[in-house]
């Protein structure tokens, strides 16, 4: 996330030890990370996020971004997926897209949904529709500069909670299976709660 000295990049004034939200909602599970193919080298003019290797049982996935005007930077995932314009909000960018917070929600939301699903799967049940909402807490740091101080991700099941079996043993094991949560959350605190249909917190 980028700043600058003519205010706040977050489209919020954030005053210092003030903090904002930015809320991201999925409904779904899907997957959220594609790579181009190995070697391919990121256009003119753009930039390439990881390199693309292979170490024993070790995989890198690779997004290239390349930058369309200002902060409006296109994000592209491989042949396979869209590609998706990312830009910071009013003053600094114009909003066109999602903000790097927002993509960092999405990405934390997406993966626990992904987990939760995979969870239920392994038991055979069926909890579609999965909805989830994110909030990114930003807010200063200890040196003032703004950070990302927290994420609140909540699940909702598609069906009510009497309707699934071993939910239990789900909801104790699913975020270990979530990738990013469990890589971010080495460094930025994230609160994960589930609810079923009917609003019953499980979680």
């Amino acid at each position: 996330m980028a700043e600058s000295t003519a205010g706040p990049p977050l489209g919020a004034n954030v005053p210092s030890g003030g903090s904002a939200v930015h809320a991201v909602t999925s409904v779904g599970a899907g997957q959220f990370s594609a790579g181009p193919p190995q070697g391919e080298l990121a256009p003119s003019g753009g930039s390439a996020v990881h390199a693309v290797t292979s170490v024993g049982a070790s995989t890198t996935e690779t997004v290239h971004l390349v930058q369309r005007q200002d902060y409006q930077f296109e994000m592209r995932f491989g042949p396979a997926a869209p590609s998706v314009l990312a830009d910071e909000p009013p003053p600094l960018g114009q909003g066109a897209g999602p903000s790097p917070v927002q993509l960092l929600a999405a990405a934390v939301g997406n993966c626990l949904s992904d987990s939760l699903l995979f969870a239920l799967r392994k038991f055979h049940q069926k909890p579609e529709p999965i909805r989830c909402d994110v909030a990114a807490d930003v807010g200063r740091g200890p040196q003032g500069r703004l950070r990302v101080l927290g994420l609140r991700a909540d699940l909702t099941l598609g069906v009510p909670a009497a309707a699934l079996e071993r939910l239990d043993r789900v909801l104790a094991q699913f975020e270990d299976f979530c990738t990013v949560t469990q890589s971010v959350g080495a460094a930025i605190p994230v609160t994960v709660t589930v609810h079923d249909a009917d609003g019953l917190k499980l979680k």
